[in-house]
């Protein structure tokens, strides 16, 4: 490695640690519990520039986890093997599961703060958290389940699937049989579909395919609109959805087509709880990606799916997911604590920040690949790890933000790894 080389990646960590440190004292971690939340967007191969499925998240927590990416071998199991969850609720093993890589929590992804890829090609998005928006009713008519299944039930169904329908079928399974202790939003996909999951509550769920030339965003609110359980090409759903929402005062036939989103979310402005909570950060990724749609900020609902005015690449998704509301009248760059408390799509509470890319024609080894970033989107960059990488770093095995930087680095650059760099950063770096 030459001089200049050592010097722009010793200047890129110094930046990067004394940021996160500067983080830590000025804001001391201050973070209101509900708003540990997290971003979404899933674009179709037709709707990206180069043909490739984009899956783009923000992973917001306290903001104090630390992040870890990992592989998990293919493993086979006896017939009385078991996986226990947290829960205390035990279910029975797969003869065998495919391996694997996360980016997660370096203590686990048993609450499916994470996101994956495995062997045959089938990625996990990442996940929104949807309990604050489920309405009074919903909680009422479909409580959750303390001893069922939690978010880490995903990587479950991740390891068992060949294709993202498949995953998407035995989540939802999993879902009916034992029931979920907290309600989630779910991207899944492989080179040929992407999927998105919603939990209504205990044991309710529905499911919609995203057109290929199509993308989708999702914030921290319900969104699945008409679900028709016949049309089993572009849906799925919990036995008997519509007659249980009937039965439980979720839907009324006589007052139009059945919605998920209306019969379980809507809570938040229910209880006028930051009403604009999750429409304006989906109403910016809009707008930035369909302007010609001039969509107003104020409102609530918005097309499910939705066609860019040009097509995405991975610029797109890094400057979506590093967005603050630059040039508008929403901006903060100072804190979480917008307008109202509607904090922006990149928040300093991210623990990790993700897009997958999957493309199509290519070999999973090199065909999917995990663009990596440890912290909030904004002072991070992405580091692309093809899922066939033999083995992960050590340093990115362990708690990346506390081990030797340089050294990652160092690494990084002898794996001939490209690492994507925020602007900001970048302008610092020619200061050499």
């Amino acid at each position: 490695m030459n001089k200049r080389v050592k010097y722009t990646l010793s200047i890129v960590v110094f930046v990067s640690v004394v940021t996160f440190c500067l983080r830590c004292i000025l804001f001391n971690y201050d973070r209101n519990p509900v708003d540990q939340e997290c971003f979404m967007m899933l674009v179709g191969k037709g709707a990206s520039a180069d043909g490739s499925v984009l899956l783009a998240h923000n992973n917001d927590l306290s903001g104090k986890e630390a992040s870890v990416l990992r592989k998990y071998p293919a493993q086979d199991y006896e017939s009385n093997d078991s996986v226990a969850f947290p829960s205390g609720r035990i279910i029975p093993q797969f003869e065998h599961t495919y391996g694997w890589m996360a980016l997660q929590l370096a203590a686990g992804f048993a609450e499916g703060d994470a996101v994956a890829i495995n062997e045959q090609g089938v990625c996990i998005a990442g996940g929104v958290a949807l309990k604050a928006d489920r309405n009074s009713r919903a909680v009422e008519a479909d409580p959750l389940m303390p001893s069922g299944l939690n978010g880490g039930v995903r990587y479950i169904a991740l390891q068992r699937s060949i294709t993202a329908r498949e995953c998407v079928k035995t989540l939802g399974d999993l879902y009916t049989t034992y029931g979920v202790t907290y309600p989630g939003g779910v991207g899944i996909a492989d080179s040929s579909e992407i999927w998105y999951i919603e939990s209504g509550g205990g044991h309710t769920w529905a499911a919609i395919r995203i057109p290929d030339t199509c993308y989708w965003v999702q914030a921290n609110g319900y969104r699945i609109e008409n679900v028709d359980p016949s049309d089993t090409m572009n849906f799925y759903c919990s036995p008997e959805l519509l007659s249980f929402c009937c039965e439980h005062n979720l839907w009324n036939p006589r007052e139009g087509e059945f919605s998920f989103a209306k019969a379980f979310g809507g809570g938040r402005q229910e209880q006028n709880l930051k009403p604009c909570y999750d429409s304006r950060r989906i109403w910016q990724a809009i707008e930035i990606l369909s302007p010609s749609l001039k969509m107003d900020a104020n409102q609530h609902e918005f097309p499910l799916f939705l066609v860019p005015d040009v097509k995405i690449d991975l610029q797109k998704c890094f400057s979506i997911l590093r967005n603050r509301y630059e040039g508008t009248p929403f901006e903060n760059r100072i804190d979480d604590k917008g307008i109202d408390g509607e904090r922006a799509i990149a928040s300093w509470n991210t623990v990790h920040t993700s897009v997958i890319q999957i493309q199509p024609g290519k070999p999973v080894g090199i065909g999917a690949v995990l663009w990596s970033g440890f912290g909030p989107p904004q002072t991070c960059f992405y580091v692309p790890v093809c899922f066939g990488i033999d083995s992960i770093p050590e340093n990115y095995t362990e708690t990346a933000l506390f081990n030797n930087s340089l050294s990652v680095f160092r690494t990084h650059h002898d794996l001939s790894l490209k690492a994507e760099t925020s602007p900001e950063l970048l302008e610092l770096i020619r200061l050499d």
